[in-house]
């Protein structure tokens, strides 16, 4: 019983030690921001995935993507987006002029269009 304790007290003394020192700083990221960033939204009836360029996310255009494949439409947004377009996109059957009023409704968007089955 007794090597136990003494254990412990060292054990509580090390650490002690350890933790007086500042954590040595993290290196630079080795990989650089991402160009765009995205998320899931809902709208009334719209659903899809919106993308922006990071470095202006209040980009003027905006376009619509309608059908393809969640996975690829997701990827093709965020490309397009990193080349300085805010991206919707929307499955085919989703509503073309209620995704376009919601494009319209964000902040400094001058410029709206439509790629894809069903665009007006």
């Amino acid at each position: 019983m007794r090597a136990l304790g003494r254990g412990a007290r060292a054990g509580a003394l090390g650490l002690l030690v350890a933790c007086g020192d500042p954590p040595a700083p993290l290196p630079p990221a080795v990989a650089p921001p991402p160009a765009s960033a995205g998320a899931r939204v809902r709208y009334g009836a719209i659903a899809g995935f919106l993308a922006w360029p990071t470095a202006a996310p209040e980009a003027p255009r905006a376009v619509q993507l309608r059908g393809g494949p969640p996975e690829s439409a997701q990827a093709e947004a965020l490309a397009r987006a990193a080349a300085g377009w805010r991206v919707l996109a929307v499955p085919a059957e989703a509503d073309p002029l209620a995704a376009a009023a919601y494009l319209r409704g964000l902040p400094g968007v001058s410029e709206v269009t439509c790629e894809g089955p069903g665009c007006p």
